[in-house]
């Protein structure tokens, strides 16, 4: 018996709630998605995830497993979409923290800005009553009153 027609015999027993034909389908498939979603997460534990949602998918819509006239490319896709939606959520996850980081980095940068500029303050403060009273009038009228 050809693959084609194991599967479609395999899946109307599962349609009918038959524990035991998910349990075959289930290790036939793992060995056939484990590479092909490997190939794509390139982590093993991700990749015993996604076959594990797949699965569940399977089990839990399995009255609409009689509407797949190819009951292969139907797993693989269910497997291709769980991937997808898993390496959308990485690079949006990546993408977050990258921008964390951006932030994380501008934000240091502007507080050791306004400590820089806070001393040469301090410095400037500090000359300026240094200076005889007649020079410290006249800078005080010209940098801060511009006159």
């Amino acid at each position: 018996m050809d693959t084609y027609n194991s599967d479609k015999i395999i899946i109307s027993r599962i349609i009918e709630g038959d524990e035991e034909a998910f349990r075959e389908l289930y290790f036939r498939y793992n060995k056939l998605l484990h590479p092909f979603l490997y190939q794509l997460t390139g982590s093993v534990d991700i990749t015993s995830e996604l076959i594990q949602e797949t699965m569940l998918r399977i089990w839990l819509y399995r009255d609409k497993l009689a509407e797949a006239e190819q009951p292969r490319a139907y797993i693989y896709r269910i497997a291709a979409n769980r991937a997808h939606t898993w390496l959308k959520n990485k690079l949006l996850r990546t993408s977050l923290e990258n921008q964390m980081h951006r932030h994380t980095v501008e934000y240091t940068d502007d507080v050791h800005s306004s400590l820089i500029v806070k001393s040469m303050l301090e410095v400037v403060q500090q000359a300026i009553s240094e200076l005889p009273e007649q020079r410290r009038r006249i800078y005080q009228l010209n940098r801060e009153y511009g006159l």
